[in-house]
């Protein structure tokens, strides 16, 4: 996991908008006054939700690598928001799918196979835009 996480931390500094990176620890779920990350950010959780032996010490893991993108909400993207006003509220969505680029088919330097992208959500906030993708794929793990 340790491999994946800090693997993914590096492929994350090809995104140049993403301006903070860190293990999700709650750090925009849980706060008071501002959260202690920089928008925009990009929090890592790294999970093996299902493990089968394959022998005695190997296993054939799935890998679940979850990425939220959170951004301050500067402008309102209603219908009565001016044009610009609305680009502006919705241009986090470019860094988003630029990162889903990057990361669908992306193998975590060689760790796993080709990662999938099996949902994105978008995170209902009233206080910032956060977009969440889960990817999964399998490796090998030698125990």
């Amino acid at each position: 996991m340790k491999t994946i996480y800090l693997n993914t931390l590096d492929k994350l500094g090809e995104l140049p908008t993403i301006q903070y990176a860190d293990r999700d620890r709650g750090q925009i779920d849980k706060y008071e006054g501002k959260p202690a990350v920089k928008f925009p950010c990009c929090l890592i959780s790294v999970s093996l939700p299902k493990r089968k032996n394959l022998d005695t010490h190997t296993q054939l893991c799935n890998v679940t690598v979850t990425l939220r993108f959170a951004f301050e909400r500067l402008n309102d993207a209603s219908n009565i928001a001016s044009e610009t006003r609305r680009a502006q509220a919705v241009k986090y969505y470019d860094t988003v799918e630029a990162a889903e680029t990057l990361f669908q088919g992306w193998n975590c330097g060689g760790k796993t196979s080709p990662l999938e992208c099996t949902a994105t959500v978008d995170e209902q906030r009233p206080d910032m835009d956060i977009v969440r993708f889960t990817f999964t794929g399998t490796y090998v793990k030698d125990i």
